[in-house]
Order: C-alpha cells, then structure tokens, then sequence
C-alpha cells in the first residue's frame, strides 16, 4: 500500500532524509517492521554512517519511524523499528485495521493520516 498524503508529509518535513526513507521502505518485509543496523546499511546504501544517522535521526523526530515497543526503553542498539503504516504496510487490510486499533489514540503515527476532508 502507498499512502501520498503521509510521503508528501516526509518530503515537506525532512527532505533530506527523503531518499534514504523510499529505500528503508523497500526493506519492510512484515507488516510495518524494519530490522536495521545503521552501520550495517550505511555500507548497503554506501553513505556515511554519520549521514545515515542524521538522516534515521530526523525520520524519527517526525514519527516517521519509531523504535518497536519492545526495544523503545534502549538509548543505542536498536535494531528492530517500526515504520509509519501509512507510508507502508505489508500484510493484509485486516492486519493494518487490528495494528491501528491496538495503537493509542494518540501515537504519532496518526499524525500523518490523510485528513478525511482530503480524500477523494
């Protein structure tokens, strides 16, 4: 599923990070998760370290990514985050219903929900 209103909402907010977010989101295998070692795909996307944390580091102040729950208590290491579902889900339509639903109302993720009045 590709959501526009919420990659317009990155390329408005951290457009610098932009580019390195289309290729975290081609790594989404499950449902909205992404297991990922900054030093490890600093080599795959062949950039800086320093230039991939900045830009994780601006994704993740926007909500665009946020550490899974079970790791969110780590300061460093982590390894397993969670992408904003409404720039990618892998999984069924009733996955992503149960997974919004059991979120609290107020995660930062919704921020980047397409507004009801802007639906076509």
């Amino acid at each position: 599923m590709i959501y526009k209103h919420a990659q317009d909402m990155v390329g408005r907010l951290a457009p610098h990070a932009a580019s390195t977010l289309l290729r975290l989101l081609a790594r989404v295998e499950r449902e909205n998760q992404l297991f990922f070692s900054v030093s490890d795909y600093a080599a795959i996307l062949d950039i800086p370290k320093t230039t991939l944390e900045d830009h994780f580091s601006s994704l993740r102040k926007i909500g665009a990514i946020v550490p899974d729950p079970k790791q969110a208590h780590r300061k460093r290491g982590i390894v397993l985050w969670r992408v904003c579902p409404f720039l990618v889900w892998v999984g069924s339509g009733e996955g992503l219903r149960k997974y919004l639903q059991d979120l609290p109302k107020d995660h930062v993720f919704f921020n980047f929900q397409e507004p009801v009045g802007d639906l076509q």
